[in-house]
C-alpha cells in the first residue's frame, strides 16, 4: 500500500479508530458485536454516535461540496446512508483490547479500518449530481440525528440545532435517495438456533492460502530479453468431513481431488490438524493456511471450546493429587484467536493429562471422555 493510500484510509470518515467512542445508532458503522466462536477472545461493544460533524466530514470525503452558493447539502443524504449502511455478515464491528474499533471479516479473518462498501458511495454522489439531485432538493437543510438526549435536528447551512421536529420536506436523510440507488444487500444466511446446530450442519472445511512463484515476462525485461519476478498464486483447500477427502482448487479453477494431504513433516493430515496457521504440503509446496470460511471458523472454535473445557477440568483435578506443576507442554495456552487453535495439540495435551491423573485415580481419569467427532 502506498503512502497516499494509507493517508486516504486514515482520513476516511469510516475509520473510527482514534475518534470519540460514543454510540452509533442503527446498523452499519455503528453495529457492534463480540467475537463469535466459543472459546475465542471477547471484545467490548463499540459505542459511537453519528454526529452532524461526522456526516459533513463523510460528505466531504465522498466529494460533496458544502461551501458557497453551489453547496450540495442535499447530497449529504448519501453520507447519511453510508454511515448507517448495514454491515453485512461475515463483517462484524469489534473493539480491540485498547478500545479501538475495527471491522473483522469472520469468513476470511481480515481486518479493516473502513466500511467494506466505502468505494460504492463516491460513485453514487457523482451519479446523483449528474441527475440534478442537489438542485431539486436545494431547500433541504436539516439532518435528523440522535444522541443521549434523543432525536434532534441540525441545520447544515447555519449550524443551528433544535429538538423540535422540522417538516419532513426539509429533512436530509438516506431515505431521501431515489429507490434503487443504494447498493442492494444480500439476504443474511439462514439463522441457526445456536452454534451447535450450525456446527452439525457443516460438512466441508474450506481454507485459502497462497504462495509465490518465479515468472518471466517480456514486460519485466530490458527490451531485449524477458525479466523475472514473483507472482502470487492462490489456492483453496477443502476437506470433506463426510468422505474424509481433500480437494485442492487453484486460481485457474483447476480442482484436484486427493485422498490425503501431509504436514510439512510428512505426517498424514486429518480434520483435527487443520486450522489457521497450519503448514501443509500442498502440491509439493509448504503452504500455511491463511483464511477460513465463516462456517469453518465456527466449527473449529466450537470443537476447541469443548476440548478446552475438558483440559481445564483435568488441570483443576490434578492440582489435588500432584504437588508439582504439570509440564508446560501439557498446559500451555494455544493460540485462541478465531480458527487458530490446533485441535490435535489440544487432544495431545488432554491425553497426557489423563495419563498423569491415571497414576493417582485410574477410574476418575476414564471419566474425562473426549468425543467431539460424533456429537448428539
Amino acid at each position: 500500500m502506498t503512502t497516499t493510500e494509507k493517508k486516504k484510509l486514515e482520513s476516511s470518515p469510516y475509520n473510527t479508530l482514534g475518534k470519540t467512542r460514543t454510540r452509533v445508532e442503527g446498523n452499519g458503522l455503528g453495529e457492534s458485536g463480540k467475537a463469535t466462536g466459543t472459546g475465542s477472545r471477547s471484545f467490548k461493544p463499540a459505542v459511537v454516535h453519528v454526529t452532524a460533524d461526522l456526516v459533513e466530514e463523510c460528505g466531504r470525503y465522498l466529494g460533496v461540496n458544502l461551501e458557497g452558493d453551489d453547496a450540495e447539502h442535499a447530497l449529504l443524504a448519501v453520507a447519511h446512508a453510508a454511515l448507517f449502511a448495514p454491515l453485512q455478515k461475515p463483517w462484524e464491528a469489534r473493539l480491540d483490547s485498547k478500545g479501538r474499533r475495527f471491522l473483522y471479516n469472520c469468513r476470511t479473518g481480515l481486518r479493516a479500518k473502513y466500511h467494506p462498501l466505502e468505494k460504492t458511495f463516491p460513485k453514487l454522489v457523482e451519479d446523483l449530481r449528474g441527475q440534478g439531485f442537489a438542485t431539486k432538493h436545494k431547500t433541504r437543510r436539516w439532518l435528523k440525528l440522535t444522541d443521549e438526549g434523543g432525536d434532534y435536528w441540525h441545520n447544515v447551512g447555519t449550524g443551528e440545532r433544535t429538538t423540535e421536529a422540522v417538516g419532513e420536506s426539509e429533512e436530509i436523510s438516506g431515505s431521501l435517495l431515489p429507490e434503487g440507488t443504494l447498493p442492494s444487500f444480500p439476504e443474511p444466511p439462514v439463522a441457526h438456533a445456536n452454534v451447535k446446530e450450525l456446527v452439525k450442519s457443516v460438512d466441508l472445511l474450506s481454507f485459502k492460502s497462497w504462495w509465490y512463484e518465479d515468472r518471466e515476462e517480456a514486460s519485466l525485461g530490458n527490451g531485449s530479453s524477458a525479466g523475472g519476478g514473483l507472482k502470487k498464486r492462490y489456492v483453496t483447500l477443502e476437506y470433506d468431513l463426510v468422505n474424509k477427502t481433500f480437494r485442492i482448487i487453484l486460481e485457474e479453477n483447476v480442482s484436484i481431488d486427493v485422498s490425503d494431504v501431509e504436514s510439512k513433516r510428512r505426517e498424514p493430515i486429518e480434520c483435527w490438524d487443520l486450522h489457521i496457521g497450519a503448514t501443509l504440503d500442498i502440491l509439493g509446496k509448504n503452504t500455511t493456511l491463511q483464511q477460513g470460511t465463516f462456517e469453518t471458523i465456527q466449527w473449529l472454535d466450537y470443537k476447541a471450546a469443548r476440548l478446552l473445557a475438558v483440559k481445564k477440568n483435568l488441570l483443576q483435578v490434578l492440582q489435588k493429587y500432584r504437588t508439582a506443576s504439570v509440564p508446560a507442554a501439557w498446559s500451555f495456552a494455544l493460540n485462541n484467536k478465531p480458527g487458530c487453535c490446533s485441535l490435535r495439540h489440544l487432544m495431545y495435551q488432554i491425553d497426557q493429562l489423563k495419563a498423569e491423573l491415571a497414576k493417582f485415580r485410574p477410574s476418575l481419569s476414564e471419566t474425562f471422555a473426549v468425543d467431539i467427532e460424533d456429537e448428539e
